[in-house]
């Protein structure tokens, strides 16, 4: 048991072969920093990883907790009544990250590759994005994902959850942010523009430059065969014209 102040900063230390990980804004050497408030749960949710091939051993580490400096707003006669050890380390407990099983949370695969339901992004009339095109699209994306997916609207929080979940794969965390994004957006109108404009401000003007022609080329064959049905209309009511005659 450990008495502090309200405010008072201490450290969360992943050790022995275990990492955080992501680069987190509450990181310091390290370390996740936590200020005490006793109104709050002083919980955070922590994606870690191992050093160790988890798919052939269990990985045994430790968190250790480290305590802060005494906050500069407290008194120094309330200071000199500060209670717990005055040591930076407080305490370490145990961890031991399992062996992996087959990976249930992979994502689905056929012999062609990716696998999802069909799907069709966008409309007849303003051009589709179909499955297939996005399979292009992820197979350009690469490490700038995470900016892409960002720019779409996920959470930090929700990005280092596919992180997590697709660990050590880039292509799967690729694929899963970039066709979760469409499952959810399939039916909202302008969502191609949307993906469009999000590709230029994460810097690439390229998969833009794509994805437009893409559809650019959809709406060309719509109007087409628009034009060919309506071709066809004239000819049926000419010929029944001329019957009645």
């Amino acid at each position: 048991m450990v008495e502090m102040f309200e405010g008072e900063q201490f450290f969360a230390a992943f050790e022995r072969g275990i990492n955080i990980d992501a680069d987190r804004p509450d990181c310091i050497d390290g370390r996740i920093s936590f200020s005490f408030y006793s109104h709050l749960k002083n919980v955070k949710e922590v994606y870690i990883t191992s050093e160790v091939d988890r798919k052939n051993e269990a990985v045994k580490g430790q968190v250790s907790f480290y305590r802060g400096a005494v906050p500069e707003n407290i008194p120094e006669e309330a200071a000199k009544k500060r209670k717990g050890p005055n040591s930076h380390w407080l305490a370490t407990l145990p961890i031991k990250l399992p062996k992996l099983k087959s990976q249930g949370n992979e994502l689905p695969t056929a012999k062609n590759g990716f696998s999802l339901p069909p799907l069709n992004l966008g409309s007849a009339e303003t051009g589709y994005l179909t499955q297939s095109n996005l399979l292009g699209i992820a197979g350009r994306i690469g490490a700038e994902w995470q900016t892409i997916g960002l720019n779409l609207g996920f959470s930090y929080q929700q990005i280092q959850q596919i992180r997590y979940n697709n660990r050590e794969d880039l292509r799967a965390q690729i694929l899963d942010m970039l066709f979760s994004w469409a499952q959810q957006n399939r039916r909202t109108p302008g969502c191609i523009d949307r993906l469009i404009s999000t590709m230029k401000e994460s810097g690439r003007q390229d998969i833009a430059d794509e994805i437009e022609a893409i559809v650019s080329l959809g709406r060309q064959k719509y109007r087409e065969s628009i034009q060919r049905v309506g071709l066809d209309q004239e000819s049926s009511a000419e010929d029944s014209a001329i019957a009645m005659v």
